[in-house]
């Protein structure tokens, strides 16, 4: 009976790979098997499979394969009974994860948010010849004037700028509609890492919470069913469709969803005497009462 019962929690293991093929399986057989003869997961081979993960060459698929592979062995090292001194595996599987999240995150800002890009408006539109650009500040400027300043999938035009320009307000806004649209295809594209909540410390909670993507604010939270369910959107601009308006959301929704699970897991399991009487009477007051 205990067998079982262990089999099943360690069946629960997540899948943070995606990988749901033979090679995860194994993986779930090498963990139970270990514990049956063991009773504990063996410090030499957490050693192997753990401190491993802190080499990388800062490949952004590589990194973010390894933030999947890291945070498998965190879940881990939050079940007391399967290691020895888990407080200390919690530190070291903590750790490794906000280093690899933190160079992952500088490689996604080079790779998708790259605000020096240039755009050249006559690879689009055969018959133009204007330069469009960015600067560093995220600023539109076309043929050496600036317009305005890109904030997340919106563009901020420049009061006065409009009125002396050689070029018409809707030529200006359908050339930046192709290139938010081409940001909002590469935000799609992006691992969820690239996701975060900015300064956290400074966040009110009496406010909708802002979701940003690197370092420009592209959604928000609002009250969900639940204070443990918020639901993600994404902010609406007029180059946001409805259509990416809703993928977008979903993938905001995801990501929040996917962060909750793993910071919060002990108090979204089901109670049970695994858990300590402090957690138990949190969880009870969060979700039950």
């Amino acid at each position: 009976k205990d067998r079982i019962k262990l089999l099943w929690d360690v069946c629960r293991i997540p899948d943070f790979q995606k990988l749901f093929n033979d090679i995860y399986l194994q993986f779930l057989k090498t963990i139970f098997l270990l514990l049956v003869k063991n009773d504990k997961i063996p410090k030499l081979w957490l050693e192997k499979n753990i401190l491993g993960l802190q080499k990388f060459n800062s490949g952004i698929e590589e990194l973010s394969q390894k933030i999947s592979q890291i945070r498998t062995w965190t879940y881990i090292s939050n079940h007391q009974n399967w290691i020895d001194n888990e407080k200390y595996w919690q530190e070291i599987t903590q750790d490794i994860e906000n280093n690899l999240s933190d160079n992952l995150h500088e490689g996604l800002t080079n790779r998708f948010v790259d605000s020096t890009s240039k755009y050249f408006i006559n690879s689009i539109y055969k018959d133009t010849t204007q330069d469009i650009a960015f600067n560093n500040s995220k600023t539109l400027i076309i043929n050496n004037i600036e317009y305005g300043s890109f904030e997340g999938f919106d563009l901020k035009f420049n009061k006065d700028i409009i009125s002396h320009s050689l070029f018409s307000l809707s030529h200006v806004k359908k050339s930046t509609r192709l290139m938010i649209e081409e940001k909002i295809n590469n935000f799609l594209n992006a691992p969820n890492d690239s996701i975060n909540l900015g300064d956290i410390e400074n966040i009110n909670i009496n406010e909708n919470i802002k979701i940003f993507w690197g370092k420009e604010k592209i959604g928000q939270l609002i009250k969900g069913a639940s204070i443990s369910s918020p639901v993600a959107e994404a902010i609406n601009t007029e180059y946001l469709n409805s259509d990416k308006k809703l993928l977008v959301s979903a993938k905001l929704q995801k990501w929040i969803d996917e962060l909750i699970k793993i910071k919060l897991w002990p108090l979204k399991e089901s109670i049970d005497d695994k858990l300590s009487p402090n957690m138990r009477a949190i969880q009870f007051n969060i979700f039950e009462n």
